[in-house]
């Protein structure tokens, strides 16, 4: 059974989405720090993390819902989708009161914005994350066919509004809704096509799920507090304008972020059964088209801040940090669907609360939220002694610092709670090709003295440094070709797929 689910064309598809999304989303991020001013730069990240607040009770339902659907389960779809209809009015309410409050204490301007695009946020994603939760325990390429539309929407839809009519924060707002409202369109077509159908409503497995809400419920805090450095950094400065500095340092760790989408199968996979074997699979894949781009972050950290806006090339090492723990995020990312997928708690048909918080899914979340609670406290800390001086920089990279020591503490952690459900091992001598190929990479950027440019003219400048990067680009894979025999019989295996089920020339094996 576990192969009904390819492992590898999963995380492909899901990395190819990511790497167009990578295109796209630093188009898309150009365009928005370029033609927004810092406050409404600011402005547009708190909006996008107040967003996330009432969309996150939905995994109360919908962490089960995909699971069952998985599993075969009658009448799971239909239930999660009334689940979700009936709680919507509250989501909206929640949202409302929050933008509010930050209106009243914090920004003091952009109340209609918050309310108008926030509401239609909120409606768009909370049902895309439904979606998108099933698709990747039932189809996982999916949810990364349904990536690759939101991100082809989102640069000509934010050229349009943002640069064409002028938008300015109504248009990148208004870009992300069309987007997340045709991702989720597509994602729907596309699971009804393989076969999924609305199949009724069961009350039953309601309560069931319920019973369940310690494992949810953790992850629900988890996404809070994760998502809570934004608004405590408003709040305690009483500005959004460190929050615009952070935030643009987040945006450059997302080529590292996108390379967790190679696990994207692994997942579905253990649901199914899965192996030692499929876990060291995935770590290899991970390796090897991520660390290209850890090593482009973290030499290249200044020329790129230049890029978003020259206004925030001084918060460079904001990016040194989120580049440092996306990549420790990435790996625990891997061991997380190992721990989640081949618990089978929730199968007991008399299953209790006490059952729940003795599996492995409850030792998972808490520790992750252990973890949150403690770097979110170190960045606070940092914060509050960082205020006297008054340093936009030093307060914006105050979480950042936090997140980087609490994933650098916890992740043996991690790492024995997955070895505890299988027994796999870490391919050290597979990923060694990578590793020396990715300083290959860096001592290219050295040499070239990519680090030392500044992107003032977009036109003129971003040329240059892009050409730096393919050079490096074509190091790291001439290194990693001839070093890795892996990665050789990996694209003799790709060949031969393209051409048997794609061009349907010959046979594949």
């Amino acid at each position: 059974m576990s192969k009904a689910v390819r492992l590898r064309y999963a995380g492909v598809v899901n990395f190819a989405a990511g790497i167009v999304r990578l295109i796209v989303s630093l188009g898309f991020v150009v365009i928005v720090t370029r033609r927004l001013s810092v406050e409404e730069f600011g402005l547009w990240a708190i909006i996008l993390a107040l967003v996330n607040y009432p969309i996150m009770p939905a995994s109360f339902w919908s962490y089960w819902c995909s699971r069952f659907v998985a599993r075969g389960i009658p009448r799971s779809l239909g239930t999660g989708i009334v689940i979700t209809l009936s709680y919507l009015p509250l989501a909206l309410l929640v949202y409302g009161l929050a933008a509010y409050a930050m209106y009243v204490f914090v920004t003091g301007w952009g109340l209609s914005t918050m309310l108008v695009f926030g509401f239609l946020l909120v409606i768009i994603i909370i049902f895309r994350n439904v979606f998108s939760g099933i698709s990747r325990a039932y189809a996982p390429e999916v949810f990364g066919y349904g990536s690759l539309v939101y991100e082809f929407l989102r640069l000509p839809l934010a050229f349009l509004f943002v640069v064409l009519l002028y938008l300015r924060l109504d248009g990148a707002l208004l870009t992300m809704a069309i987007a997340h409202l045709m991702a989720l369109l597509v994602v729907v077509l596309l699971l009804r096509k393989r076969g999924l159908r609305w199949d009724g409503v069961d009350f039953g497995l309601a309560k069931r799920w319920f019973k369940g809400f310690s494992i949810p419920l953790i992850g629900i805090v988890s996404n809070l507090i994760l998502n809570s450095d934004r608004v405590l950094l408003a709040g305690l400065s009483g500005s959004e304008v460190p929050v615009a500095y952070m935030s643009a340092g987040y945006s450059l760790r997302n080529p590292i972020v996108y390379g967790r989408a190679t696990a994207s199968g692994l997942y579905a996979r253990m649901l199914r059964g899965g192996s030692a074997g499929d876990v060291e699979e995935i770590t290899r894949l991970y390796f090897a088209v991520t660390l290209f781009m850890f090593a482009t972050i973290l030499c290249l950290a200044y020329p790129l801040m230049s890029l978003l806006n020259p206004v925030y090339r001084d918060a460079y090492w904001i990016v040194l940090m989120t580049g440092l723990f996306a990549f420790i995020q990435g790996v625990v990312g891997i061991f997380g669907p190992v721990v989640s997928g081949r618990e089978e708690v929730d199968l007991k048909p008399d299953v209790t609360i006490v059952d729940f918080i003795k599996s492995r899914l409850f030792k998972w979340s808490s520790t992750a939220i252990v973890m949150y609670v403690a770097s979110l406290v170190i960045g606070t800390v940092l914060l509050i002694a960082f205020l006297p001086f008054n340093n936009v920089v030093l307060l914006a990279s105050a979480y950042p610092i936090g997140w980087l020591v609490g994933w650098c503490v916890f992740l043996p952690r991690f790492y024995r709670l997955a070895k505890s459900v299988v027994d796999f091992r870490f391919p050290w001598r597979d990923i060694s090709p990578f590793i020396v190929a990715g300083l290959c990479s860096a001592l290219c950027y050295f040499l070239l003295g990519s680090y030392t440019i500044v992107v003032e003219s977009f036109w003129r400048d971003m040329p240059i440094l892009l050409t730096h990067v393919v050079i490096a680009g074509i190091a790291y894979f001439a290194v990693s070709y001839a070093l890795s025999p892996w990665l050789r019989g990996f694209l003799k295996a790709a060949k031969r797929f393209v051409l048997a089920e794609v061009l349907h020339v010959g046979g594949v094996e």
